[in-house]
């Protein structure tokens, strides 16, 4: 990301739901396959049919800043995350107060803002975790927009992994082709999109609930100045 860009993503999260700092959105979705003919059992997901678990990092613009198809649907969003050449990207950005939001299904950390668990209604927790989620939408709704330019995502794809796994990565590089040049699909309306086949996240890996003292402290802060 170019300082620009990161300025103009603070900006809009900003302005829009008044969390500070916010740089990227992060989520998994799921693609469909075929049952391989190796290791079958590891693409079989917790939905109990075969896929891919794929990772996608999107901007406040809806484009494609990262994209990680490379795991079979077996694996966690958490595991893919920390394993994911995005995070290491982020995580040595190294500009104060710049955050990448996630669903609880990931770690809270010093550069990822996730929800806080079970807040009491009316808390400082619970008005961030609203302004927390009606932010995030914008990954889910990045993913589903994704999914109606391109329909073979929504259905099994009949290849191997590997080719399955390029096929994701063009119809990224596509999409962020017609973000850039605000090419849209007839009859589109991105404000009433909905996320299509978006996944949620079940199970959650025990270390994604824990947080550093610094990370807390961070979020708890930003939670603060919301009221």
């Amino acid at each position: 990301m170019r300082p620009n860009e990161i300025a103009k993503s603070k900006e809009y999260f900003y302005e829009k739901f008044s969390l500070p700092g916010v740089i990227a959105c992060v989520d998994g979705t799921h693609v469909k396959i075929l049952k391989p003919v190796v290791d079958e059992s590891v693409f079989l997901n917790r939905k109990g049919y075969y896929s891919l678990h794929t990772m996608i990092a999107c901007n406040y613009n809806m484009e494609i800043l990262a994209i990680d198809s490379t795991h079979p649907g077996s694996c966690h969003d958490s595991f893919i995350w920390k394993s994911s050449e995005a995070r290491e990207y982020f995580s040595r950005l190294n500009i104060p107060n710049s955050f990448v939001l996630a669903d609880s299904a990931y770690t809270l950390e010093n550069f990822v803002l996730t929800p806080y668990r079970s807040p009491q209604n009316g808390s400082t927790q619970h008005i961030f975790n609203k302004r927390h989620a009606a932010a995030r939408n914008i990954v889910e709704r990045t993913i589903g927009l994704l999914k109606s330019r391109f329909r073979c995502l929504q259905g099994t794809l009949q290849y191997n992994p590997r080719f399955v796994c390029k096929l994701i990565n063009v119809c990224c590089a596509l999409h962020n082709m017609c973000r850039r040049r605000n090419i849209q699909i007839p009859g589109e309306s991105e404000n009433s999109l909905e996320p299509i086949n978006i996944e949620t996240q079940d199970e959650v890996d025990a270390d994604a609930m824990i947080a550093d003292g610094n990370s807390s402290a961070i979020r708890d802060a930003i939670a603060s100045s919301l009221i």
